[in-house]
Parts: structure tokens; sequence; C-alpha cells
């Protein structure tokens, strides 16, 4: 059961006062007591000593017998405490009187202490022997407790010749519960106090109690909400005390973890971005080898989300062997470890880091998760790439030497200018050769910028289509344009003329290189107005391309027959992938169709801005 703070004060200052009454009750009733009682004494002794000088004029003569009773008895009536005259035998020889009071508390019967009675020497040993006697008891003769007082009275006694000697006894003595009754009333008024002490108490131990603890129940309230992420709420200081001393700290504590806090969420979002936008995959774990943190990249890897891979072993869930071993090893070895391995049809490289504090103590490991297949890829397309080069060079450089060597030997079997023609014809393929990779080089580096500006594509299709009119006739090939049909016709289109010119020689070389003699070659454009695009088509009817190729036509160097590269027609591989980057710089879609033996159709979708 949850007690509150303010009634466990009220409890401890309560529980403290009455503690702190009953301490000092107890302690200060005896001592009350122990005072009165010697209080009492010391008048009894003053009294009897009183009595004493009275009582040796008596013996001398100085007063007589009836004026000593009188003196006697109004002591007795006026005072509480009782005297008593005794001789030297112990025997009572005063007061006079023998009649009976009211037997009513307060007050002794002295009918109790008659003249002529005998105390006994037990009770007045002492001071007949010259001994001064105070003490609290209760006497033979009487039936309650007093406190008595007992003196000498000493006298020279002519005839003993002695010097002064115990004549008698004063005896004076006043009942206890004198003093008890005092002690009580005392002890009355004092439990009086204590319960109005102690109802003070607690109002002023509420208030207080309050006051303390509602300062702390705003405290905890706002550390409460600063732990659920609130750090706007402020505490009001009560005072310049702790409480306020503290009240003024939960609210620095409170604005700097709110600065703090904000930082570190803007740091976070900047690493979630920053892991976000990272193409590889990545992924921490601790000593232990528990994932700590991975990226979207490594969901993929791991086949699950972010929130289910937290905290799991890595190796339990790793999908490779060598994934799990290159973070053991990094771990144990304390060192970069890079390891490659294959996974379904790619191929992964991960390199794990180990994390260090600034003491060397390993915390864990981080590791970027690579698919090197592209990598691989663009490697083989190298070595393929220098290796068509070099075959392409190889080829025409080749058929130049041999046949300038028959020239030079003398060796022919033709007239000089069939070799000269040859020759011109291989130095040509070069030189077409040298440009292709020259142009290829520069899209590849992107150093080619297009000059854009309004273009008549029926005009730029018209010109371009009537250069290849003579080498169409002597191959045989109708070479026709709908250009040619409505020559003022506009479709304006915004583009680099001298590039989309480059684009249409590049197909219509094409098709016209594989349409043989008889065959038809058609340049179209037209506009679509409903959905704002050109469409720029080159169809021939040439020896077509089979359909598993087609995919692979715009990659470099590529032949769908290799033995055109024999061929005094054949091109170096580089005319489509060079048209398909053109028509992308143009934003142009690129789209073929094909059939073996039937022809080909290239079609160019411009969009109009």
């Amino acid at each position: 059961m949850k007690v509150q703070i303010w009634k466990k004060l009220l409890l401890s200052y309560c529980a403290l006062v009455v503690i702190t009454l009953m301490l000092v009750g107890a302690f200060l009733t005896p001592l009350f007591r122990s005072y009165l009682v010697t209080a009492q004494k010391t008048e009894l002794m003053q009294q009897a000593e009183e009595i004493v000088n009275l009582t040796e004029k008596y013996y001398v003569g100085e007063i007589d017998e009836s004026t000593f009773n009188r003196i006697l008895d109004n002591v007795n009536r006026i005072n509480k405490s009782r005297v008593v005259i005794l001789d030297r035998e112990g025997k009572v020889i005063a007061p006079n009187m023998v009649r009976p009071r009211p037997e009513r508390r307060g007050e002794f019967r002295t009918r109790g202490f008659p003249r002529g009675t005998r105390l006994s020497r037990e009770e007045v040993g002492q001071v007949l022997s010259g001994q001064i006697v105070a003490k609290e008891g209760t006497m033979a003769h009487l039936n309650i407790p007093v406190i008595s007082v007992a003196i000498p009275v000493l006298m020279e006694i002519p005839e003993e010749k002695a010097g002064e000697q115990v004549v008698g006894a004063v005896l004076s003595f006043s009942p206890v519960y004198l003093v008890t009754d005092l002690v009580k009333k005392v002890g009355y008024f004092l439990g009086i106090s204590s319960i109005m002490a102690i109802f003070l108490a607690i109002v002023i131990a509420y208030f207080f109690a309050k006051k303390i603890s509602s300062p702390v129940k705003e405290i905890n309230e706002v550390a409460l909400a600063m732990a659920q992420g609130d750090y706007k709420k402020v505490i009001s200081p009560t005072g310049n005390d702790e409480l306020g001393e503290l009240a003024n700290s939960m609210n620095y504590l409170a604005q700097q973890l709110d600065v703090n806090v904000s930082a570190l969420q803007q740091e976070k979002g900047k690493l979630e971005a920053i892991m976000a936008s990272i193409n590889e995959g990545l992924v921490a774990v601790d000593r232990a080898g528990r994932i700590m943190l991975v990226n979207p990249m490594m969901e993929t890897f791991f086949m699950t989300t972010a929130q289910n891979l937290m905290s799991k072993q890595l190796e339990e869930i790793s999908p490779h062997p060598q994934f799990s071993e290159a973070f053991a090893e990094a771990l144990e070895k304390e060192e970069l470890v890079v390891k490659e391995f294959k996974l379904v049809h790619s191929t992964c490289q991960i390199t794990v880091s180990p994390i260090k504090q600034e003491n060397g103590e390993i915390l864990g490991a981080v590791g970027i998760l690579l698919d090197i297949s592209e990598m691989e890829k663009v490697e083989q397309l190298r070595r393929d790439f220098i290796s068509n080069v070099s075959h392409e060079l190889r080829a025409p450089l080749t058929v130049i030497r041999g046949f300038t060597e028959c020239l030079l030997d003398g060796v022919t079997q033709h007239p000089p200018a069939y070799y000269y023609g040859v020759i011109k014809d291989e130095t040509l393929r070069l030189e077409r050769l040298i440009n292709d990779i020259m142009e290829l080089s520069l899209l590849q580096a992107g150093k080619i910028n297009l000059e854009l500006e309004e273009v008549n594509l029926v005009a730029l299709v018209y010109e371009t289509a009537n250069k290849f009119m003579l080498k169409a006739q002597e191959k045989g090939i109708t070479l026709m344009t709908n250009a040619s049909n409505e020559p003022d016709r506009q479709i304006m289109l915004f583009c680099d003329p001298d590039r989309m010119e480059q684009l249409l020689y590049i197909f219509i070389d094409n098709a016209l290189k594989y349409t043989p003699a008889g065959g038809t070659v058609e340049v179209n454009v037209w506009e679509n107005e409903t959905n704002k695009k050109v469409y720029l088509i080159i169809k021939d009817t040439g020896i077509g391309i089979p359909r598993e190729e087609l995919p692979y036509i715009w990659e470099r160097f590529y032949k769908v027959d290799k033995s055109r590269s024999r061929q005094k027609e054949d091109g170096t591989g580089l005319g489509l992938f060079i048209a398909k980057q053109l028509a992308e710089l143009h934003q142009a879609e690129v789209l073929v169709e094909s059939v073996v033996d039937k022809g080909t159709t290239f079609t160019l979708v411009f969009k109009r801005r």
C-alpha cells in the first residue's frame, strides 16, 4: 500500500512530539517529586529549628507553659505540618491538646500523640543521640506516609556539669500526600498541556508536511513527464531552501535535456537519412554478436524487418556462413576483415571493422555489405571492350599491312588500283572505329553537352534521308520518308540538331547496311496531339534480329552475326550503343521490333515540351 510522503512526515512529527513528551514526563515527574520532598524537608527543618529555639526558651523559663502550648497549637492549626515535643526519654510533652479533630484528608488526628506517649527507640533513637534526622516513611502512631524532621534540643544542665546535653527533641512532620497530590496536579496539567501541544504539533506538522510534500509531488510529476519525453513542464520554486534549489535544478535539467534530446533527434534523423540513402547494406553488432543497428538494405538481405533483427545473434540468422564468420573474425582479431561469398546469382563482399573505445576496448563491429556483381560485370565488360577494340583495330591493320606488303614486294594478282581501294576502305573503317570510340568515351565521361533549340523534325528527317539516297540506289534499296510528301509540314522538337542528325544517321545507315537489294527502308515522323508525343520510326525489310538477341543489341561491340566483322559493310558494333545514349540524353524512349528475314523497326518516342 502506497503511503504519501506528507502522511509519513506527519506521523513522524507526531511520534517525535509524543515520545518527547513521554520522555519529559517520565524524567520530570520523579525530579519534580524529589524537588518537592526536598523543599518540604527544608521547610520542616526551618520550622523545627524555630520550635527548638522556642523550646529552649521554655526550658530556661523565658516563656511559660501556657504560652508555649498556645504557640504550638497555633502552629499546628495554621500549618499543614505537625510539631511534637519530646523529652530525653522519648515521651511526648507537647502539644497539650488531646481533643479529637474531624478525620478528613489534609488534617492529622492529634490524639495520635497525646502527652505522655512514648515513642520507640527506632523512631527517636537517632535524634535523642544528638543527630538531626530527616526521612520519609510511615510512623507507628500514624496511618499515612509522612515526611518527618527531628532536631535534638541541646542545653547545659548545671547539676551534671557535662556541657550541653540532649534534653529532648522537636519532631516536625507533614503527610506525603501533600506532595503526591501536587505532583498529580502538575501531571494533570502537564497531560492537558501535552494534548494541546500534540494537537498544535499535528496542525503545524500537517502544514509543513504539505509544504514539503507538495513541491516533491510536483517534482515527481515533472520527472515522470521528463521520462516520457515531455521537457516543457516547469516547476515553480516555493522558496530559497533546498527544495527551491532542487526545483531550479530540475528546471535547468529539463531545459538541457530538451536541448540535448533535440540535438540527438536531429543527429538521429541525419544518421537514419544517411543510412537509408546508403546503397550498401550496413549492420552493427555488439561484442557478443547481437545485432544493434541495420539499414533498409539489410532488411532485404535478411528478408525481414529491422525490428525483428534487433538483439538477435548474427550467426543464427545469417544467410551465409562467411557473413557471420567475418564479424566473428573481426571481433576476435580486432582488425579489418574482408570476405567475398556467392549468394544465389549475386557476388557479395562484406567488410567488417571493429568498433573501439579510446582506451582500445572493443565495443562491437560494423560491417558494410556490397553487391559486387555489377562491378564484376563492369570488369568483364572492360576486358571484353579491350578485347573487342583490339580485335577491331587488328583486323583493318592486318589487311592494310598485307596489301601494302604485296604492293611493295610486287606480288600482285590484281591491278594496283584494287589494292589501293582495299587499303582505302580499311583505313576508312579504322577511322570510323576511332571516331566511334572517341564518341563513346565522351558519352561515358558525360562531356557531351546538348545545344538545344527548336528544330523542325520533318525538315531534319528529309535532309538526312536525302544524304542516303545515292547509297540506297547503289544497293538497289528503296529509301522513302513521309517527310518528302509534305515538305512544308512542321513538327517542332526541342533538341540538338547535330546530335539528332547523328542519331538518324546511325539508324538509317544500319537499316541500309542489313537490308538486301530489292528491300525497302522507311523513315517516318509524326506526332500525337493527344499525348503530346513525337514518333520517329525507322523500318526496314532486312535480315532482322533473332528475338533472343534483342536485349543485347544496345551493348558495346555487340554483333548479332559475328562473321560480319569481316564484311566490307560491317560496322564497329558501337553504333546502336551510341544511338541509345543520344536518345536518353534527349529523354527519348527507344523501342525495337524485329522478325528474322522480314525486317526490323526502331521507334523513338520524344516528349513535346
